[in-house]
C-alpha cells in the first residue's frame, strides 16, 4: 500500500516512514502542507494518507479541506495525527471527512501499523 505521510517533525515522519516500510508499505514523505498537496497530486496510486494538523505554510485542516474538494484525492482515506487532543478539533477532523483521528503522544508505532493496516 503506498502512503503519504505530510509531517512536519522530520525525525517521526522518517520513523514512521521506515516502521511502516518494514511490514511492506510504500511511503512518500512531506514536511509542510503545501508540498503534501503537491505529492497527493502528483504521486500516483496513494491508498492512505496521514496528515499532522500543525503544518508550515497550510496548516492540517486546510490541506485536508482541499483534499477533499479536489475530485482526485477526495476519495483517499485520510488519517489525521496530532497532539491536539481538544474534542473540538477531532469532531472538527471527523466532520471534514476524516477517517481517524490519533493523538501522537498516545501512539505507539505497533498501533500505528495496526490502524494503517486497516486500510490495505
Amino acid at each position: 500500500m503506498k502512503i503519504l505521510v505530510i509531517e512536519d517533525e522530520k525525525i517521526l515522519a522518517q520513523t514512521i516512514e521506515k516502521s511502516l516500510q518494514q511490514i511492506g508499505h510504500e511511503i512518500e514523505l512531506a514536511f509542510d502542507g503545501e508540498e503534501g498537496l503537491d505529492r497527493a497530486n502528483s504521486v500516483k496510486d496513494i491508498n492512505l494518507i496521514l496528515l499532522d494538523l500543525m503544518l508550515p505554510i497550510k496548516d492540517g485542516f486546510t490541506v485536508l479541506d482541499e483534499l477533499k474538494q479536489n475530485e482526485k484525492t477526495k476519495n483517499i482515506p485520510v488519517i489525521i495525527m496530532s497532539n491536539i487532543a481538544e474534542e473540538a478539533k477531532i469532531k472538527q477532523g471527523e466532520d471534514m471527512g476524516a477517517n481517524g483521528y490519533l493523538i501522537k503522544s498516545n501512539l505507539s508505532i505497533e498501533e500505528l501499523s495496526e490502524i494503517v493496516n486497516r486500510f490495505a
